[in-house]
């Protein structure tokens, strides 16, 4: 997974005026593009080591009609003087139940209590049918999904469980098979509220 650092600030007022890329801004507020793109990327420092504001920090927020703490948290300004970002992509192995984890925890202010619950019951319903299918199954569900584990190839899955990429494909048919077996499906079904 790559992960990227922006300033979510600038960016949200360019939103708010109809801008849809640094370019359209550029042209507009008559600052350089590369010099745009590096205080978006996060790759200028908005603030000089004295602590004063750089010239492009304040021309952007004289554009923007605000102050440049508006445009610069007081954490990205401090943070940014001890450790500037040569880049601002770095690259990052989540498995799918810590994605699962920050989405959950991303989206738990707008959630209803009731809701959370469903999904956690859901979840725990899914992990539960997936339990009662052969190891093998499991294993290949679990590794083509990313369930419980980082998402893997068919030869990944195959290498792992001692066999051919061609038969992980037939047992993976299998095991959506048996997921949508009658008794497997109203289990899936009851849980996530589908008729």
């Amino acid at each position: 997974m790559v992960v990227g650092f922006k300033n979510n600030l600038i960016l949200s007022a360019m939103e708010k005026m109809g801008y849809k890329n640094v370019a359209e801004l550029s042209r507009d507020c008559g600052i350089d593009q590369a010099r745009l793109g590096y205080m978006v990327n996060m790759k200028e420092l908005p603030v000089t080591k004295d602590g004063s504001w750089r010239s492009t920090a304040l021309r952007l927020a004289v554009f923007f009609k605000c102050h440049p703490e508006d445009l610069f948290s007081e954490f990205q300004s401090e943070f940014q003087q001890e450790h500037k970002l040569e880049e601002n992509r770095t690259y990052a192995e989540m498995h799918f139940g810590e994605i699962q984890a920050m989405l959950a925890f991303q989206s738990s202010e707008l959630l209803e209590p009731s809701v959370a619950v469903e999904r956690l019951e859901l979840s725990a319903t899914i992990e539960e049918t997936i339990d009662r299918l052969e190891p093998k199954l499991q294993r290949v569900l679990r590794g083509r999904f990313g369930i419980g584990g980082p998402e893997m190839t068919d030869a990944e899955i195959a290498k792992e469980i001692g066999t051919h990429r061609a038969y992980v494909g037939e047992l993976l048919k299998r095991a959506l098979k048996l997921l949508r077996s009658p008794g497997r499906c109203a289990l899936l079904r009851e849980a996530s509220g589908v008729e």
